[in-house]
């Protein structure tokens, strides 16, 4: 796995990484992934992929709930669910 980005986002690490797949054919494919890291319990979570599956060059947060993500051809704004930051309210 290689990481190309990460963003702090609250209790989470947002990490952006690449691995190639060997194939049959000539060359590899590489899979682009996106990835929560929980700082509190050490797990790291498969989250769903960007809609466009090119390398993220780099990433930040805007808002508490809002992440720009640039690739090479194109700016994403993705929104965030606040429940997401919220999974450790209950813990008396």
């Amino acid at each position: 796995m290689s990481w190309q980005a990460a963003v702090n986002a609250g209790p989470f690490i947002c990490l952006f990484g690449s691995h190639p797949e060997d194939t049959l054919e000539d060359g590899d494919v590489v899979t682009h992934c996106v990835y929560m890291y929980d700082r509190v319990s050490g797990d790291a979570t498969l989250c769903e992929p960007l809609p466009f599956p090119d390398m993220v060059l780099s990433a930040c947060m805007l808002n508490p709930t809002t992440m720009i993500v640039l690739q090479e051809e194109r700016t994403l704004v993705v929104e965030l669910d606040p429940e997401l930051f919220n999974i450790y309210t209950d813990v008396d």
